[in-house]
Parts: structure tokens; sequence; C-alpha cells
């Protein structure tokens, strides 16, 4: 399977994201980042999940944005996601100004270099990356390294 088709137990998360499993639980308590599936006490993070997450690293860790400010991008994430019309590996995530209303974009990958308004782009990921980070992390559970060795691609 590939990796948007299946889902992530938090153990999966910390390990694919880098943070801890106490981070990730006070993500869920905080609702900052929630899992999509939820059955009693059990909980699995689907991929647009684990986009949430890399982005959240991603801006805390290496654009120092505070949680306030992430927590304005995140619903503009999640509503791009919804409804974006091709596969979700195949776009880039772009945060063009931070002070935008819908700060968040998707382009295909073939938009990559293209320029936005005020010159550069703020933030720019690769939807792929994370693909390949999956594919090639050793610490995820057997159960989620057993479901990607059936990837039909």
């Amino acid at each position: 399977m590939r990796p948007d088709q299946i889902t992530y137990s938090p153990q999966d998360l910390t390990a694919i994201v880098d943070i801890s499993y106490r981070q990730v639980q006070y993500w869920d308590k905080s609702e900052f980042l929630q899992p999509s599936h939820r059955r009693g006490r059990f909980r699995s993070y689907s991929f647009p999940d684990l986009l949430k997450a890399k982005l959240i690293r991603k801006l805390r860790s290496e654009y120092d944005l505070s949680i306030q400010q992430i927590r304005r991008i995140t619903p503009s994430l999640k509503a791009e996601l919804a409804n974006y019309p091709g596969c979700i590996l195949d776009f880039n995530i772009v945060i063009p100004d931070i002070r935008a209303k819908n700060p968040v974009i998707l382009t295909s990958n073939q938009e990559s270099g293209r320029s936005w308004p005020g010159g550069r782009d703020f933030f720019s990921y690769n939807a792929q990356n994370l693909a390949r980070d999956i594919r090639n992390n050793q610490n995820l559970s057997l159960r989620t390294r057993g479901m990607l060795s059936y990837e039909n691609d």
C-alpha cells in the first residue's frame, strides 16, 4: 500500500515526525493535532495528519513560529487538503505569506517553481518527501512496515 493509504499509530507519528510521545499526547489533549480515527483510547493518524504534524514541527523548529501563529495556519491546510483534486502525494504545501487570511496553498509538483506575491515562498514542503521519509524509516511499528511492504507503485 502507498503511505497515503494506511493509518499510523502515535508511535509511528513520533518516529516519522521526530517528536516525543508526550508532545503527541499534548497536541491531542490541547486539540492542536487530533487523530483522524479514535476507538476508545486507541488513536490512529492519517497521511494528512502526518503532513500537518510535519508542517507544525518544521514551522516550530526551523522558522521559530509560535503555537498561536501555527494555529492560524492549520485550518487553512485542512481546508486545502479536503479540496485538493489530485493524488495526495503529488503536491507542495506553500505558505507565501503567513499573515494572509488563508495562508496555505497546495500546488501540483509541476508548479513548484512558481513565484508568489511578495517574492519567494515563506515556506514550501513537498508531500513526496514525507512519503519517502515514511518508506525509509526503520523505527515504524511492525504493522505499518508490513502494510508498506505491499506497496504496488
